[in-house]
C-alpha cells in the first residue's frame, strides 16, 4: 500500500513531512466529507495548527471510542473515519519546543505522547463482536492487519525517537552558555522564559521511558495475535518501530513476551539459544505475560462470536 505524499504544515506555517512509511488507509472518499473527524484533523495540519491537532485529535479519538463502548455497533463510515484519524496521529510529528524568545511558551505538555500511546491502546483493545463488522473484518483482514501493525509500530517509533538519554547534560551547557551572553542581548525576562522551557523539555524527557514500556507491550501483544507462528512477520514490524540490531530485537522480546508453548515460535533457532545462555547468567530480563493472556482470551471470545 503507498504512503500518502505530504506537504501539510507546522504551527508556524512551515511544510512538515508526515512519516512515509506509514501506509494509509485504501479508501479516501471519507476525507470529502467536512463532519467527518479525519477531514478536520487534515484540515488543521494543512493549515499548520499542529497544537490544535493533537487537542481535537485527543477530544475525536475519545468521542469514537465512547460511541463505540456504548453502541458496539459498526459502520463503514464510521470505522474508515477511525483508520484515517490513526493515520494522522500515527504520522504526524511529535510537538517541539522552541526556545526563540519571541515564540510564545508552548502551551503543551505531554499531550502529543498521551495521544499517542491512546491510539496504540485503540488498536490493541478494542475487539468488536458487532456481526457486521466481523464480515467486514473478514473481508478486509489482509488489508486491516497491515495497517494496525504499521500503526503499532510506527507510533512507537515516533516516541522512542523523541528521547534523548543526554538531555539534562545538554541543558546543563545551554544553561551555562546562556549566562556567558552579554546582558545588553539577553533581557532576564527572556533568560528566564529560556529556563522554563528547558524546565518543560527536561520534564517531557523524563517520562518518556513509561510511554516506551507500556507501549512496547502493547506493540507486542498485537504483533503476537497478528502473525502467531510467523517469527519473521513479527520481526519485520518489530524493525519499524525501530528496533534494528539482533541485541535490540531479543531485548524486546524477552521483556515482554514470557517464553511459553504459546511464544515458542518466537524463541526458536539462535535466539531460543542466546536466551538461555541469557537465562543461565542470570540475567533474564523482566516479563508481563498478564497482557498477551487477555489477548488471547479476548480472540477466542471474537472467535466465538464470530462462529455463532
Amino acid at each position: 500500500m503507498l504512503a500518502l505524499i505530504l506537504s501539510l504544515a507546522t504551527g508556524r506555517g512551515e511544510p512538515v513531512q508526515l512519516a512515509r512509511t506509514i501506509p494509509i488507509p485504501w479508501n479516501k472518499e471519507i476525507l470529502k466529507d467536512p463532519e467527518t473527524a479525519s477531514s478536520q484533523l487534515k484540515s488543521l495540519l494543512e493549515e499548520g495548527r499542529l497544537e490544535e491537532f493533537y487537542v481535537l485529535a485527543k477530544k475525536k479519538l475519545h468521542d469514537s471510542r465512547q460511541e463505540l463502548k456504548e453502541t458496539n455497533r459498526f459502520s463503514e463510515k464510521g470505522y474508515l473515519d477511525r483508520l484515517w484519524m490513526l493515520y494522522y496521529i500515527t504520522a504526524v510529528p511529535l510537538l517541539t519546543v522552541d526556545y526563540s524568545p519571541d515564540v510564545p511558551h508552548p502551551r503543551f505538555n505531554k499531550d502529543d505522547y498521551v495521544l499517542k500511546r491512546a491510539a496504540l491502546m485503540q488498536i490493541a483493545f478494542e475487539l468488536i463482536s458487532d456481526e457486521d463488522y466481523l464480515r467486514y473484518e473478514r473481508q478486509h483482514h489482509k488489508e486491516l492487519v497491515h495497517l494496525f501493525a504499521s500503526y503499532s509500530a510506527g507510533l512507537l517509533k515516533r516516541v522512542r525517537e523523541s528521547y534523548d538519554p543526554d538531555l539534562e547534560e545538554k541543558l546543563k551547557k545551554m544553561k551555562f552558555q546562556s549566562r556567558k551572553d552579554d546582558p545588553a542581548e539577553i533581557s532576564k525576562r527572556n533568560y528566564l522564559f529560556f529556563i522554563n522551557k528547558q524546565i518543560l523539555r527536561d520534564n517531557r524527557n523524563s517520562t518518556i521511558p513509561s510511554y516506551i514500556n507500556m507501549m512496547e507491550e502493547l506493540l507486542m501483544g498485537r504483533l503476537w495475535s497478528y502473525f502467531h507462528g510467523q517469527p519473521r512477520e513479527v520481526e519485520k514490524y518489530i524493525k519499524l518501530a525501530g528496533y534494528q540490531s539482533e541485541e535490540e530485537i531479543d531485548e524486546l522480546i524477552f521483556r515482554t513476551l514470557a517464553r511459553t508453548p504459546k511464544t515458542e515460535f518466537l524463541y526458536q533457532g539462535a535466539r531460543g539459544k542466546r536466551y538461555e545462555r541469557k537465562i543461565r547468567s542470570g540475567k533474564e530480563s523482566s516479563v508481563n505475560d498478564r497482557y498477551l493472556h487477555s489477548i488471547d482470551r479476548a480472540l477466542k471470545a471474537q472467535k466465538a462470536k464470530a462462529g455463532q
